[in-house]
């Protein structure tokens, strides 16, 4: 799953960068007819609100992305939690025998 993510991220990363800078593209093409004051108040508001939201996608996707890359480290290139092999997994001995 951790490989799908780290796949996926690249793409992730650039189409929502895309849709999190949409409005203030938008705002900035629109031909606004009232106040000039009142249109440059309304772009930067919208770049406010572009920033944070993008600061909190960005640190979103980093914590995910860092998240996925330990777990594909720890994993190791055996793809497995744990590969070592059990002494008596064949015929497993009895608890009583154990002690």
């Amino acid at each position: 799953m951790e490989r799908k993510i780290l796949r996926r991220m690249p793409w992730v990363i650039f189409f929502g960068g895309l849709l999190i800078a949409l409005p203030s593209i938008v705002v900035r093409l629109i031909d606004w007819d009232r106040n000039p004051l009142a249109a440059q108040a309304l772009i930067e508001r919208v770049d406010m609100f572009a920033f944070g939201t993008g600061m909190l996608f960005f640190n979103a996707v980093f914590a995910v992305t860092t998240g996925a890359v330990l777990i594909v480290l720890m994993k190791g290139p055996g793809y497995v939690a744990d590969g070592y092999k059990l002494s008596d997994a064949d015929s497993p001995r009895r608890v009583s025998e154990r002690d």
